[in-house]
């Protein structure tokens, strides 16, 4: 599951409770349409929010600003937000699977079915995965 993200902008830098490990942070990513709080953690989370952490700890993207954690809950971790999309998809899967074998249907309403069962399998595909997911619409 590693993927490249591309951070144009980062803000709201503050520190967990936790001050030497923790940090939150919105992040813009090209690959998304808004900005996304991220919990960077130093030891969990994924490899690329404990690189966060490490170039947010040098400065990269800025100060930190105080007091610590404005946040009113931490941002789910990014293997929470992977794992919650996932189970959305195989529920909107499992749901539908019935279209698999209706006869009901014509050539074109299986075909939207098909089409749009495939787009959610496809969804852990998309860019923007897990921070943001588009998910395809029902025929």
């Amino acid at each position: 599951m590693s993927k490249n993200y591309t951070i144009e902008e980062v803000t709201l830098i503050q520190r967990g409770t936790n001050l030497n490990d923790e940090i939150c942070c919105t992040v813009k990513f090209a690959e998304c349409s808004e900005p996304v709080a991220v919990f960077a953690h130093r030891e969990f989370g994924s490899a690329f929010e404990k690189e966060l952490n490490q170039r947010l700890e040098d400065g990269e993207f800025g100060e930190f600003s105080f007091p610590p954690s404005d946040y009113p809950v931490y941002p789910k971790l990014m293997v929470e937000r992977d794992a919650e999309a996932r189970e959305i998809r195989d529920e909107l899967l499992l749901k539908s699977d019935w279209t698999d074998v209706s006869q009901t249907f014509t050539l074109e309403q299986r075909n939207a079915w098909k089409t749009y069962r495939q787009a959610l399998r496809d969804v852990p595909d998309q860019p923007s995965f897990p921070w943001e997911v588009n998910w395809p619409t029902k025929p």
